[in-house]
Parts: structure tokens; sequence; C-alpha cells
């Protein structure tokens, strides 16, 4: 599918016990002040404000990790106008959280929703030129893989906030997982940034109303404003200890519900 794809790094590394037991003690007390940040979906998923630990800075640092993204980068059109935005062939470690949930756990997931920005995406002049194709009357030439200023765009603050440009999401599995056990769910489509970004401008939508999208809080896909766009919600394979996934930075995201989780 564009704009995702799987890597499968060495199964007996992430299997490790030292992969996974470092931070699980400190997880039930580790809640942090970004604990409302995906109000705006209605979620409170497990994901823990550990960014540091042993096993998180190896994954980082894996040379086959850095070839992966290295190459996912070459996607990108980094250079334009006699600029270049961003070298590809550089990476820089981005640390984030972690999500663990037990065997045997109830989960009410985590709802559709993207990670560029909230209403800087529309408010700020670096954004603003990001995104001109679809301001200027020229839609049908907005390419979401062109990566002018997107390096110069602020975001707005908030206990969340990162004004990092990501190429892509990614997770890293280290467990052993099946595609009805909770796991990712996108809408595979890159382009549909376009729309997210066009819909709340359009008469059916009040002044005062960015279709959910708010500072602070995750921007929002919802079956009210976004209905089409959810139908094509899909789910990625069985993944296995070791697997990682990556997704275009501006595309839908959920993890499924799941009763009594397996693996």
């Amino acid at each position: 599918m564009p704009g995702r794809r799987t890597e499968r790094p060495p199964r007996s590394i992430a299997v490790e016990p030292g992969w996974r037991s470092p931070s699980a003690p400190n997880t039930s007390r580790s809640r942090g002040p970004a604990d409302d940040f995906f109000g705006s979906v209605g979620s409170r998923p497990e994901i823990y404000p550990i960014y540091w630990s042993p096993p998180q800075m190896q994954a980082r640092q894996s040379e086959r990790m850095a070839s992966v993204q290295a190459f996912l980068n070459t996607q990108w059109t980094s250079q334009s106008d006699g600029v270049q935005w961003f070298d590809p062939a550089r990476d820089s470690l981005y640390p984030d959280r972690i999500r663990r949930r037990p065997e045997g756990a109830d989960s009410a997931g985590l709802g559709p929703h993207l990670d560029p920005g909230t209403l800087d995406l529309w408010m700020t002049q670096a954004y603003q030129r990001a995104f001109r194709r679809l301001f200027d009357g020229t839609v049908e030439q907005y390419d979401p893989w062109d990566a002018a200023h997107r390096t110069a765009g602020p975001q707005y603050e908030g206990t969340t906030m990162c004004s990092a440009f990501r190429t892509f999401q990614g997770w890293t599995a280290l467990s052993d997982v099946d595609h009805d056990q909770g796991v990712l769910h996108t809408v595979p489509i890159p382009e549909a940034m376009g729309y997210l970004m066009v819909r709340p401008l359009l008469d059916d939508v009040a002044d005062d109303d960015m279709c959910g999208v708010t500072v602070n809080q995750v921007f929002p896909a919802s079956a009210r404003w976004h209905p089409l766009l959810l139908e094509a919600l899909s789910g990625i394979p069985d993944v296995r200890a070791g697997d990682s996934v990556w997704w275009h930075c501006d595309m839908i995201h959920s993890v499924a519900p799941v009763t009594s989780q397996r693996g």
C-alpha cells in the first residue's frame, strides 16, 4: 500500500528479556501530563512517558533501522527551488514513548488521528506555504511527498509539542501480535491530507469549528467529518517481535480495540 512499509530486523534481538523488562516495572505509575492529548479522539491509550531506556536507544541506533529510514527518506522530494529542505541521508534520533499492554489486557484502542500538527497547519506562514496548493486553487498539483517548507513550520506550544519534521512515523514490535489483537490501522493514502486540510473550510462547517482540531490535542479524524476516509481504515498483518512498521507522517492511523489480548 502507498505510504506504508514493513521491515524486519533480527527477531533474536527483540525477544531478549532485557528489551522488555527494564521499563516494565515503572509503567503503572508513569502517566504524565500528556494524558489528555488524545482526548479529541476519546482515548486514553496505554502509552507511557519513558523515552531513554536502553532498549529504546538500542533500537534507535540500529544500523538496519538507519538503512530503512534513509531509504524511506528518499521517497520525499527534499530539494526544490534551490533549497535543500532536509538531507535524506542524515537522520536524527527522535525520542518517543513506549506502548505496553500486558497479556490478557482489555483496551479501548486509540481513535483515528494524525500527528503533523494542529491549528498551526492553517495559521502559520510556513505551513501555509507547505500546503499552498490546497489554498491557491491548484489542488490537483498537491504532492504529499513535497518537503518544501515543512522543516520551517513551527508548532503551537503544548505538553506534547515537538517542532521536528518527521518524514515517517514508526513502531517496533517487542512481542508477537496477531492482526486481530489490537494492532495499528491506517488510511494508507498520504494524499488524504489534502481533504483533511480543506474539510474545515467547506460551507457545512461552522466558522468557529475546525472539525474537532484544537491546540494541545491530537488532530482527529472522525466519522462525523471524514466518513469516506475512514472507510479505507485497514489493519497491518500479524507482527512478530523485531518487526517495524512505518507510515507517512500525515497519514490517519489508529489502534484497534482488543479484549483479553493474546501476545
